[in-house]
């Protein structure tokens, strides 16, 4: 069994992110997918996957600015949505943002 722990940085291997991805995200079709992580690698998100016998088996996300990507384009279509290790919700109104 070959195991391997590789960032996704091409199309071929984000999209082959994607089935895992699914399970928390089911809405988010295989096109959609790959849209959003173009987008947000260029606010410093990371999509990393364990592959088994070069199948993605995990997937693990990581923002180096979650504020700017939340900025930029909100938390409903930032990085909350693709299951990012750090959720930001925008805080009720009349409370301060603490980012």
């Amino acid at each position: 069994m070959i195991t391997t722990i590789a960032l996704a940085e091409s199309d071929v291997d984000i999209l082959a992110c994607h089935p895992v991805m699914h399970e928390l995200r089911p809405a988010i079709t295989r096109d959609e997918f790959l849209v959003r992580v173009r987008r947000q690698q260029t606010s410093g998100y990371h999509l990393a996957f364990v592959g088994l016998q070069g199948d993605p088996v995990a997937v693990a996300a990581d923002v180096d600015d979650v504020a700017d990507e939340v900025a930029a384009h909100g938390a409903r279509d930032g990085v909350a949505e693709l299951g990012a290790d750090v959720v930001v919700e925008p805080p009720p109104a009349g409370v301060p943002q603490l980012l």
